[in-house]
């Protein structure tokens, strides 16, 4: 008896044991089918192309052998790449990868890079795939690298060449430089702005646009279909002289300089043909924009802080641009307050996607925003009459949407005259960001940085490396307020 139990439990062993390896082999086999092999290399040669200040191009050489599957680029700003993409785990355009975004994924060796900022630094990392589905498998060490700073401004050298202050024919010579110019019908906005440049790939193959006006983010699957969202006439078609100008359509209708992606119902019909302006008693609000009174009980609508400088120059542009075409006047109608638009025009200076979006808006209509390029020229005009201004108060007195002029104890610059290397001393009533511009002559910005103030003295160091010789202004935007100092360069 006692025998055919330990043979019992021996058979129940052994049984077990079998059942166990067999469980293990299993697992082990399905493990080993899980991915496909990974590729034996990344690929090589990384090279940029086309680069704007608006896209870019990226390509590089295949590795030998190549893989079954494809590639997967990934980007991001500010520092160097450091993240890889998981085994098993398909991604899309628009999909994060740690810190990064895909912005391509597929067999081609080259690919254009849309969503692309003016002076601002890419990293780029690609990764060869095997797979596919559940069993893609990347070459997840020693990927393809590299980095590349995207243009500044793509305004010509000759420009605006024949416009100076001095001439008293300013106001019609800066006209004739952009007018005329290429008309894009006005249903083809999705196909050109939003297709090329004004949108962002998302995760699950969606998009993403802006409210120009209220800095909402809007998801959709492209393309666009207008109805929640619409395009916002900056420059009130009802303000224009030859309104209605949709039908036939005319080419103010549809200029893309002054047409933004905006929440039809939550902005743009609150904006209606409103003013712009600032909001002391507010009857409605929407995350960044809001509708209601102004100190001196107007009706006007008040977009975000980070689009007030780019609808006041979207402005600017409509009233030189169009003004005198068949003997029409386009000086601002009078409930709109140009002190305002010009204090706006100072406290959010075109930043670098504004000025990549006016190259991109040269490269389809053949015509620029001319306070994009030269923000010092609104001082010159009376955008109330459309006439030149001479010897004007200086723009840099524009401090305040209150008005009230600059009060900075403490701020000095040395050494100055400077051989491009200075620092600012900055005093700060509270702990704040603050924005710091070179500017020059010209008005163009050609260097700037942010920083972080803590409350006191703070010494911040620039650098303009290269620079030419010459006078620049320092503009230092804190508090709400500009501050300016004159530089030499020598």
């Amino acid at each position: 008896m006692d025998n055919e139990v330990s043979f019992s439990r021996m058979y129940s062993m052994k049984y077990k044991i079998v059942i166990f390896v067999c469980i293990l082999c299993r697992f082990l086999f399905i493990e080993a089918a899980l991915y496909a092999s990974e590729p034996i290399a990344n690929p090589t040669n990384l090279i940029f192309a086309n680069v704007k200040s608006y896209r870019l191009t990226i390509a590089f050489a295949a590795p030998n052998p190549l893989p079954d599957g494809g590639y997967l680029v990934i980007r991001k700003t500010a520092a160097a790449i450091n993240d890889v993409p998981t085994d098993g785990k398909v991604y899309s355009t628009g999909d994060s990868v740690g810190t990064c975004k895909v912005v391509y994924s597929g067999f081609a060796t080259s690919a254009a890079i849309n969503n692309i900022i003016a002076s601002t630094t890419y990293y780029f990392a690609i990764f060869s795939y095997n797979g596919m589905g559940q069993l893609t498998d990347y070459k997840q060490l020693n990927p393809l690298k590299g980095n590349i700073t995207s243009s500044a401004s793509m305004q010509g050298v000759n420009e605006y060449s024949g416009v100076s202050t001095a001439n008293a024919s300013f106001v019609q010579d800066v006209h004739n430089k952009i007018n005329p110019h290429i008309s894009i019908p006005y249903n083809s906005y999705d196909e050109t702005n939003v297709a090329l440049f004004s949108s962002r790939d998302t995760t699950a193959g969606q998009k993403v646009i802006t409210c120009a006006y209220s800095g909402e983010q809007f998801l959709y699957t492209a393309p666009l279909q207008w109805g929640t969202y619409s395009r916002e006439h900056t420059y009130c078609h009802s303000w224009m002289p030859t309104n209605p100008a949709n039908n036939p359509e005319l080419p103010e209708y549809n200029d893309q300089h002054h047409l933004f992606p905006t929440n039809q119902i939550n902005a743009n019909q609150v904006r209606s043909n409103f003013p712009l302006g600032v909001v002391v008693n507010p009857s409605y609000t929407y995350m960044g924009c809001k509708f209601g009174t102004d100190a001196l009980g107007n009706l006007v609508f008040e977009p975000r802080d980070q689009h007030k400088g780019d609808a006041a120059r979207a402005l600017f542009y409509m009233a030189v641009c169009y003004n005198g075409i068949s003997g029409n006047n386009w000086s601002f109608p009078i409930i709109q307050d140009q002190e305002v638009l010009k204090q706006w025009h100072w406290l959010d200076p075109p930043d670098g996607w504004e000025i990549a979006r006016n190259d991109f808006l040269d490269s389809l209509q053949g015509n620029r925003n001319p306070f994009v390029d030269s923000v010092n020229w609104v001082c010159y005009i009376d955008f109330s009459t459309m006439t030149k201004v001479n010897n004007p108060q200086p723009c840099f007195d524009y401090v305040s949407v209150k008005g009230e002029k600059q009060s900075y104890p403490g701020t000095s610059v040395y050494p100055n005259p400077t051989n491009g290397s200075f620092k600012v001393n900055v005093f700060s009533s509270s702990a704040q960001q603050c924005r710091i511009e070179v500017v020059d002559v010209c008005g163009k910005v050609i260097d700037e940085k942010q920083c972080f103030l803590s409350n006191g003295s703070n010494v911040i160091e620039v650098n303009l490396y290269p620079v030419n010789k010459g006078i620049y202004l320092l503009r230092i935007l804190k508090e709400g307020q500009i501050e300016t100092k004159k530089i030499s360069v020598e």
